[in-house]
């Protein structure tokens, strides 16, 4: 079996401190891909201005985390704009 280099920074699982170290870099990243004029997330293609963030984001959380965390973003991306489309839909402005 090869060996991922991306795993053999993370063999164990993280402690609180580690967690919240992660959880900060996906934070900034998440906030850094807001400021973009077309936020995303589509993280194949970083922005120039977040790639940096993206790089420390990587080395701060394991990758089963980070690939989590871009999942969940998509979602929630989608489901707002869902819920917008819905809200101008006829009869349901409020």
């Amino acid at each position: 079996m090869a060996s991922n280099a991306s795993t053999e920074a993370f063999p164990k699982a993280l402690n609180r401190a580690e967690r919240k170290v992660c959880w900060k870099a996906r934070d900034d990243l998440f906030a850094c891909l807001d400021t973009q004029q077309k936020p995303t997330d589509d993280l194949h293609h970083v922005p120039a201005g977040c790639a940096q963030v993206y790089k420390v984001y990587e080395s701060q959380c394991p990758p089963a985390w980070t690939d989590y965390f871009i999942k969940r973003r998509a979602l929630e991306i989608k489901k707002a704009k869902q819920l917008e489309m819905m809200k101008r839909l006829p009869g349901n402005e409020s």
